[in-house]
């Protein structure tokens, strides 16, 4: 299931959609600013939800903590030098 919106606390009258996702044990719930996936490199590059994916794809079987920290090394690393404009914030649950 993939769904987006506004952060909670962004907009004082936002209007929210509310849902509800069943986690397996062992299924892995991403959770990101749009921050990740716009980080741009020095050729004006997105990182992009496709990058994210398969870095989250290659590497879903590692600990959440050891994932979270490969992730923001992809993306370190895809910016390189290129300055930021946004906040990167991912965060990753995994069910037990």
């Amino acid at each position: 299931m993939e769904t987006g919106g506004l952060p909670l606390g962004v907009m004082e009258d936002a209007v929210y959609q509310s849902g509800a996702v069943t986690l397996a044990s062992g299924d892995l719930l991403a959770i990101f600013t749009d921050g990740v996936v716009e980080a741009e490199n020095a050729q004006g590059q997105e990182y992009s939800q496709t990058r994210l994916l398969a870095a989250l794809g290659a590497n879903a079987a590692a600990p959440p903590g050891i994932l979270l920290s490969t992730i923001l090394f992809d993306i370190d690393r895809f910016v390189g030098s290129a300055s930021q404009h946004d906040d990167v914030t991912p965060m990753l649950l995994k069910a037990a």
